[in-house]
């Protein structure tokens, strides 16, 4: 399912006086500076929620595609990141539905799937530009978030660190969000409310 993200302009990036987010180190804040103006020329269509875990599967049934080679995860028992060869979008250690958001996928594996996409429907798709998906996220606002400046209605528009990701997450360090939207990791496309562009 596409939606149409209207042509327009808006300001990129996070402000200089923004050293942190939510307890997220600055240094990752540092890697959205500095502000700078964007305009996206022309409407564009994007898929209305991220690529599901079933339908990469049909991806890789169909054309017996490798995705071999491990990814990155939380471990808890360890608290880091840490990359395991055992683990993969069919594995990610945690559970998922076939309509939860793929996930342990590579630039690589994003870029073949659109091919094959665009070859099955005989249209062309593509991934999005950083500021395209940007565009397309922020909904038009100009707030910190989508939903506004506040971060205590994260759970009503986003899947959050928050309360249910604190206790699945064992370990990880960064400041989480006071409420709980009842999923510890990955939760189905469409589980809270769409931002100002659907």
């Amino acid at each position: 399912e596409m939606v149409v993200v209207p042509a327009g302009s808006f300001t990129m990036g996070s402000p200089e006086d923004e050293t942190s987010r939510e307890g997220v180190p600055d240094k990752y804040a540092k890697w959205e500076r500095p502000l700078h103006r964007v305009t996206i020329p022309r409407p564009f269509a994007v898929g209305k929620f991220e690529v599901t875990r079933g339908e990469f599967d049909a991806f890789v049934r169909t054309t017996r595609y490798d995705t071999s080679g491990g990814c990155w995860f939380w471990n808890a028992a360890e608290g880091k990141a840490e990359k395991q060869t055992s683990k993969s979008w069919r594995d990610p250690g945690y559970r998922q539905t076939d309509r939860d958001p793929v996930v342990c996928v590579s630039w690589d594996d994003a870029k073949a799937y659109v091919a094959w996409l665009s070859r099955k429907a005989e249209k062309s798709y593509r991934l999005l530009t950083e500021a395209e998906w940007e565009h397309a996220t922020r909904g038009g606002t100009t707030t910190a978030r989508h939903w506004g400046e506040s971060a205590a209605s994260a759970c009503g528009y986003a899947n959050v660190h928050d309360r249910t990701s604190k206790s699945a997450n064992k370990g990880f360090k960064w400041a989480h969000h006071d409420c709980d939207d009842g999923h510890g990791q990955t939760a189905p496309v469409g589980s809270f409310q769409p931002n100002g562009f659907g």
